[in-house]
């Protein structure tokens, strides 16, 4: 039996990955890199180590991961904040597990600003009771520290819990875990999350509930 359900962020809980394009592509544009190819999807789920040495290998190794996503994370804010929303269906699906137990949590590959940014925006205290970031760990995915860690605060084992994800490093993340992954084909192509061996493919929550979520682990 399942008892929680631990969140990505970005593609998942809130459609950001726009926003987060907009800001790699002002950075580059600011650095005058022609890094910038247009698809933030290859992004989804890496840590800023992995994203700079792509877009801005120089600016890297001068000033280091860490400063130059700080730069593009408060870009980001900036672009995202005034829309910030939850998923579609998601509110609906919340209640939904909610009754049965549930208990939710955040594990965002993204900085402590940002989760803090959605938590507070979106009304997250409702039906999450953690949250895990960048900030909270070593290793961000494929690693499966950010999950592990978000099963631990919930105070349940990796195979009580069910992943949401949205990226190829994500799913490989939560099997690293211990943990079935349902993916939404909300920043990649369906066939790429059925390779990196996703449980279930969805293209929204209105196609699952707590009962179809039950029946991953049988």
């Amino acid at each position: 039996m399942f008892k929680g359900i631990i969140f990505d962020m970005d593609g998942v809980l809130i459609d950001s990955m726009p926003s987060h394009a907009e800001a790699l592509k002002l950075m580059c544009e600011r650095y005058n890199s022609a890094n910038w190819g247009g698809d933030v999807g290859q992004f989804a789920g890496w840590g800023p180590d992995r994203v700079f040495a792509v877009l801005l290998p120089e600016q890297l190794a001068e000033r280091g991961a860490e400063s130059l996503n700080d730069e593009a994370e408060v870009i980001f804010r900036e672009i995202y904040a005034p829309k910030a929303e939850l998923m579609p269906g998601l509110v609906e699906f919340l209640e939904g597990v909610k009754p049965h137990g549930i208990k939710c949590s955040v594990g965002s590959s993204g900085c402590y600003e940002n989760v803090m940014l959605t938590w507070e925006k979106c009304g997250l205290e409702r039906w999450f009771e953690a949250s895990v970031c960048a900030n909270d760990v070593t290793h961000c995915k494929p690693s499966p520290e950010i999950f592990l860690t978000a099963a631990k605060r919930l105070g349940l084992q990796p195979e009580e819990c069910i992943v949401f994800e949205d990226a190829v490093s994500g799913v490989e993340a939560a099997k690293a875990a211990g943990m079935k992954v349902v993916t939404l084909t909300t920043t990649l192509p369906r066939e790429r999350l059925e390779e990196a061996g996703a449980d279930l493919v969805i293209d929204s929550f209105g196609e699952v509930d707590y009962n179809r979520l039950q029946s991953l682990l049988h």
